[in-house]
């Protein structure tokens, strides 16, 4: 193996790393998970999924089960 295609397998091999290392942070930068795991739910928030949300809450000792 010549020098020169070495020289080229290895700039493809950087060159898909590189490619894999910035789809990753696309992806990482695009999932709101992170940022919503320490966000507060308010109480406007509970009819979303209680049709009857305090009286719901309270039974449940006032936290979600979920």
């Amino acid at each position: 193996m010549n020098t020169r295609s070495m020289l080229k397998r290895v700039q493809i091999l950087l060159l898909a790393g590189f490619s894999l290392c910035v789809l990753s942070g696309i992806a990482c930068a695009a999932d709101p998970a992170p940022a919503a795991k320490g966000a507060k739910l308010l109480n406007d928030d509970c009819v979303k999924c209680h049709s009857k949300a305090p009286a719901d809450i309270a039974a449940a000792g006032s936290k979600h089960k979920t």
